[in-house]
This record gives structure tokens, C-alpha cells and sequence, in this order.
């Protein structure tokens, strides 16, 4: 019986994560494109294509508006939905709800004081956010390195304005979501490998990855002097 509750209360704050990404990512896009790929279509039709885009961003990599044609900043708010990606356990790439969820709730709860992460009246053990912790940090840098790599053979075929394309690439990959720009058929053959690994990175998991290539622990008997760094 307490499992049962407490696998019940996992599944209501997924459903809370993945609602308020919903919701949230609607109302972005439909202000955002109100005056772009949205200007013709009538409030119901705005509100349905920005309600499909931001569930699909996350999940399928369906599109009902042309990607090409977005703004800036819906371009950014697709990469950060991709970026999170699905709830654990489905098909979907990114890091997760549950992760997003227990990443944020880390840096509330740290910058309020407390050593431990409270989420609805409940205390995470010590590591749950120590995983998540790694698997937000390690995407970011998988990201950032992927990214780079992948701009460098490009320098002749895209401009300095594909940045955010290049980024909504390789975001889109690792998501394992499908969604393009338009620049795939313009990459060679060194951005498509670039590709190839990320997208598999994405589906597995970083974590998974980190376990699979991770050194035999070892333990010593001594322990080093304490060093205090200054941050900030």
C-alpha cells in the first residue's frame, strides 16, 4: 500500500511538470507567433497549433506550423522543451520531466538554505538530485562540445545568422525529436556524423552512458586537506 502511494504521488508531480510545460509553452508560442506564422489563422486554430507545438516539441517532432518560419524566440523555447524532453519511461529523448523538476526544486531549496530537496511535502534522498544534477550538466556540455564540433566544417555553407538553427539541430537530435529548420540537406558530411552519436546519446541517456564507461570505484584509506575556493 505505500508503495502504491508512492508511485502515485510520483505520477501526480510528472503529470504537474508535464502540465505546466504544456501550458506554459502554449501561451509562449501563441504570443510569440500572434504576429508571424499565427498572424492568418483564427483563435482557436492560434491556440490548437501552439498547444500541438508545444507538446510535440517534447515528444513526436510533428509540426503544424513551418519551423523555418518561427521567431527567435520560439526557435529558444522549442530548444529548451526539446532540451527537456519527455517524462521517463516513454519513448522521448532530452532529460526528462522528473529531472527538470528535481534539477529546479535543487537550486530552489539551495538558494532558501536547506541541504536537502523538498517536493510537495516530501524529502528526496541525497541522490536523486546528485543524478539529476549530472545528467542536466553532462547534455549541457554533450550540447555545447556537439555544437561546436558541428559549426566548424560548417563555416562555408552557413552564415553567422544559422547559429540558433545549428543549435535547434543538434538540441533536436539529442531530444531525439525530429524537428528541423531546414538545414539538414545543407550539411556535409562531417555535420551529419556530428549528428549520428548525439541522437543515440539522447535515446539512451546520458546517465546510462556514464554507467556504461564509468572507471571501477575505488577506495582509499586517507583523505585529503580541505581547501576553501571563493564563487561568485
Amino acid at each position: 500500500h505505500s508503495l502504491r502511494r508512492r508511485q502515485r504521488q510520483m505520477c501526480i508531480r510528472d503529470r504537474l511538470t508535464t502540465a505546466f510545460l504544456i501550458l506554459s509553452g502554449t501561451i509562449a508560442l501563441s504570443l510569440f507567433e500572434r504576429s508571424n506564422t499565427l498572424q492568418t489563422m483564427s483563435i482557436p486554430q492560434k491556440i490548437t497549433n501552439a498547444f500541438f507545438q508545444s507538446i510535440t516539441a517534447r515528444t513526436a517532432g510533428f509540426n503544424s506550423i513551418n519551423i523555418a518560419h518561427l521567431t527567435n524566440q520560439s526557435l529558444f523555447l522549442l530548444i529548451i522543451l526539446m532540451f527537456i524532453g519527455a517524462s521517463p519511461g516513454s519513448c522521448g529523448g532530452g532529460v526528462k520531466t522528473t529531472t527538470f523538476a528535481v534539477f529546479f526544486f535543487l537550486i530552489w531549496n539551495k538558494i532558501r538554505g536547506r541541504e536537502r530537496v523538498h517536493i510537495m511535502h516530501r524529502t528526496l534522498p541525497p541522490e536523486i538530485p546528485s543524478r539529476a544534477l549530472i545528467v542536466v550538466v553532462i547534455s549541457f556540455f554533450l550540447i555545447v562540445l556537439s555544437l561546436l564540433l558541428f559549426l566548424i566544417p560548417q563555416t562555408n555553407s552557413l552564415n553567422r545568422e544559422s547559429f540558433l538553427e545549428s543549435l535547434f539541430e543538434i538540441v533536436s537530435a539529442f531530444g531525439t525529436v525530429g524537428l528541423s529548420t531546414g538545414i539538414t540537406s545543407h550539411l556535409n558530411t562531417f555535420g551529419k556524423l556530428i549528428l549520428i552519436p548525439i541522437m543515440f546519446i539522447g535515446r539512451v541517456g546520458p546517465l546510462t552512458l556514464v554507467h556504461l564507461v564509468k572507471i571501477r570505484e575505488t577506495t582509499t584509506d586517507y583523505q585529503y586537506a580541505e581547501e576553501n575556493v571563493m564563487i561568485g
